[in-house]
């Protein structure tokens, strides 16, 4: 497999600043430190102060930069904190990626109020307010006469695109950030800012039960999402935007997400049975989907 990159990459992202939401470890950390060697002057966020802490701040080869900065990217004041951060230091934003997660795992009658307000708040309410923020500023720039050219990537998961057994709230929180996005890059069209997502398949604190190989290279290396994120990151994906990447063990695929099915007539009927030869008539000729997610066989 070669999987290694090449030590002293071309700085094809160099001038540009993008700010990471979640960046201290795993699919965050990943990013930033491809990011910085393509020559991406890079802002790291995360609210996890010692981890953060070991991320190096010293300038790539290329000459890309890591700055850190300890913020919640759930808050207003968080996600200010993290662009403020961008502009005043390099005088200009041109990426961002929503990547901070979180998990409280277990089927749906074993979950608290409060488990509930906490995966929302991590993935959707973060996302929504990274995404707005940056958009925010883009449009000013697009008013001011100065036309961005915005990149931002949202992390959703397989989870919230087929489902994942006794992961109901993570699914559906997942599966909000994909709708989200398609919608985002349907309005930041207009001044000319992508948007899109990545559903990674890698090894990270939430994903700890895939077993690791003893030797060799790991396929589920979060080192290998990284180069399609840095891409969108850069100036060849700017006509690429509302789409929804899955990508890991080496592999990228564009899901083909919800689309019409097949259909019949259905007016209003107090003929129940009428109802249900019609439902399940289009069942039996629906195709079948990507089967549920599940982390063992015996999970849930």
């Amino acid at each position: 497999m070669n999987a290694d990159p090449t030590p002293t990459p071309a700085p094809t992202l160099s001038g540009r600043v993008i700010a990471v939401t979640g960046a201290a470890r795993g699919l965050g950390r990943s990013y930033v430190e491809l990011l910085a060697r393509l020559g991406a002057d890079v802002v790291a966020s995360d609210i996890d102060t010692e981890a953060l802490a070991d991320i190096t701040t010293e300038p790539a080869t290329s000459g890309g930069t890591i700055t850190a900065v300890a913020a919640d990217a759930t808050s207003e004041r968080g996600v200010d904190s993290i662009l403020g951060t961008a502009l005043d230091q390099h005088g200009r934003l041109d990426g961002v990626i929503a990547n901070a997660g979180l998990l409280r795992s277990g089927p749906i009658l074993r979950l608290t109020a409060d488990d509930l307000d906490a995966v929302l708040a991590v993935h959707v309410r973060g996302t929504v307010l990274l995404t707005r923020a940056a958009g925010a500023h883009w449009r000013s720039e697009a008013a001011a006469g100065r036309p961005p050219r915005g990149s931002i990537v949202t992390t959703t998961s397989a989870a919230g695109l087929y489902g994942f057994r006794a992961e109901a709230i993570y699914s559906a929180a997942k599966a909000a950030v994909a709708a989200f996005t398609i919608v985002a890059a349907d309005e930041y069209a207009r001044f000319g800012v992508t948007v899109n997502a990545v559903a990674p398949m890698a090894r990270t604190r939430l994903t700890s039960w895939m077993p690791a190989p003893e030797t060799g290279d790991d396929p589920m290396d979060p080192a290998h999402v990284a180069p399609l994120v840095a891409w969108l990151m850069g100036p060849d994906a700017t006509d690429v935007t509302g789409r929804v990447f899955e990508a890991g063990g080496g592999r990228v695929s564009l899901p083909t997400g919800w689309t019409s099915g097949p259909e019949a007539e259905l007016w209003s009927s107090t003929d129940l049975t009428q109802v249900g030869a019609t439902v399940r008539d289009l069942i039996s000729t629906s195709p079948v989907g990507t089967p549920m997610l599940r982390a063992t066989p015996t999970a849930g």
